[in-house]
């Protein structure tokens, strides 16, 4: 005949089993939410930004090594694979609604499951029953959302026209990135991997100063010297642009010191299909001598009595 006291002592670990799972199911309506930090009325918008913040924080690349952070990672990746599908977040919360008026101790005593109907859509399809009861639905459990990372990137003017390769480690190997031509400060680049934990990968880009150029959107500026005469007399310069071609420009007579001239199709190529390529435009800075001899002097007071004259 079984042990009374065996038999007491395994029933009650049962039903304390099943009162920590249930309490926990009970007080899930509102967890999901905590979890990512937002409020029940949040939109789509919040919860991704939300999720995306504490990701970068708790990431297990972040954190290595620490069992907390990696708990806790875990825990905001099963609350955003809930929160951030319509469907799954309104039977999450119309789920945790229709249990607000259970009480813990309504499972111990008569039928331990109390007014729980397991034959209902909401509750026997939720991922919540079978994530606690061991899949014993109808329904698989889903995996867990793609993982993401973002990695701060520093480009050259060089780079952002010819596009870059980058090494990055992910999972411990080691991938070679693509960087596109057009990309500029502020540029935010998506990157589908697929590795154990990243799928999709951000690039946060920033631009290195050139010592040469300037960039407006699309556009590259340029300074060029020209001696003094060749502003006033005319001549030819030769400017060089990032593709290694170089180009002939006419300089006319009496040209302004900041006259420009533009190079259409010769700047930045476009990133997407609503940019456009820019232009190189190349800025006139007239040179004035500094070794005059005192011939050079004479003539130019010589034209300055003559302009005199004139005016």
């Amino acid at each position: 005949m079984p042990n009374p006291n065996k038999l007491d002592n395994a029933l009650s670990s049962l039903l304390e089993s099943i009162h920590k799972k249930l309490v926990r199911v009970l007080t899930m309506s509102d967890n999901y939410y905590e979890t990512l930090g937002v409020q029940k009325n949040a939109s789509q918008k919040e919860i991704t930004a939300a999720f995306r913040k504490l990701a970068r924080k708790y990431h297990p690349d972040v954190n290595p090594d620490n069992s907390e952070a990696e708990e806790k990672f875990k825990e905001i990746n099963e609350a955003h694979s809930v929160l951030s599908d319509p469907e799954k977040r309104n039977q999450y919360d119309t789920f945790g609604n229709s249990r607000n008026n259970f009480q813990t101790g309504d499972f111990f005593g008569g039928n331990p499951f109390g007014n729980v109907n397991f034959s209902g859509g909401n509750f026997q399809n939720s991922d919540f029953f079978s994530s606690m009861f061991g899949g014993q639905t109808q329904q698989p459990q889903h995996s867990p959302v793609s993982h993401e990372k973002e990695l701060d990137v520093k480009v050259t003017l060089e780079e952002a026209f010819h596009g870059a390769k980058r090494v990055v480690n992910i999972d411990g190997k080691r991938l070679q990135i693509s960087i596109p031509p057009g990309v500029n400060q502020g540029s935010r680049v998506h990157i589908k991997l697929n590795t154990n934990t990243i799928k999709d990968l951000y690039l946060n880009i920033s631009m290195e100063e050139s010592l040469r150029y300037s960039r407006k959107g699309n556009d590259l500026y340029v300074d060029i010297d020209i001696p003094l005469l060749d502003a006033v007399l005319g001549g030819e310069i030769e400017i060089t642009d990032l593709q290694g071609i170089t180009h002939t420009l006419e300089i006319p007579q009496q040209t302004a010191n900041n006259t420009s001239f533009r190079l259409a199709g010769k700047g930045i190529p476009p990133l997407s299909k609503n940019d456009m390529t820019g232009d190189l435009i190349a800025v006139m800075r007239v040179v004035i001598p500094s070794d005059l001899s005192s011939e050079e002097l004479e003539l130019f007071e010589q034209l300055n009595q003559i302009r005199n004259k004139v005016n």
